[in-house]
C-alpha cells in the first residue's frame, strides 16, 4: 500500500487506481495525510481487509519532478523503472 498527498487529500496509490481515504473508507479516516500517516497500521489493517475498488482507475505515473522526492513520500515502488 502507497500512501499519497493527491489535491491535498490523503490518496492510496495502487496499482489499479487510486483511492481517497475519505471516501472510501466511508469517513472512518481523515481526508487529512497527517492524520492518515498517524494511524497508518490501522489505515494497512482496513485496506487489507475491505478491499475497496480504488476511486477512479487511472495507472498512477510518476514524473522525473516527483522522482526527486520519492523517498520522502514513498510514491516511487520497487517495481517502478523510476526507482
Amino acid at each position: 500500500m502507497r500512501i499519497a498527498n493527491l489535491a491535498g487529500r490523503a490518496t492510496i496509490v495502487t496499482d489499479e487506481g487510486i483511492l481517497d481515504v475519505a471516501t472510501g473508507s466511508n469517513g472512518a479516516f481523515s481526508s487529512s495525510l497527517d492524520r492518515c500517516i498517524a494511524q497508518l497500521d490501522t489505515l494497512k489493517v482496513w485496506f487489507d481487509a475491505a478491499q475497496p475498488d480504488p476511486s477512479e482507475h487511472i495507472k498512477p505515473t510518476i514524473s522525473l519532478a516527483t522522482r526527486a522526492w520519492a523517498p520522502l513520500s514513498r510514491v516511487l515502488s520497487k517495481s517502478s523503472p523510476l526507482a
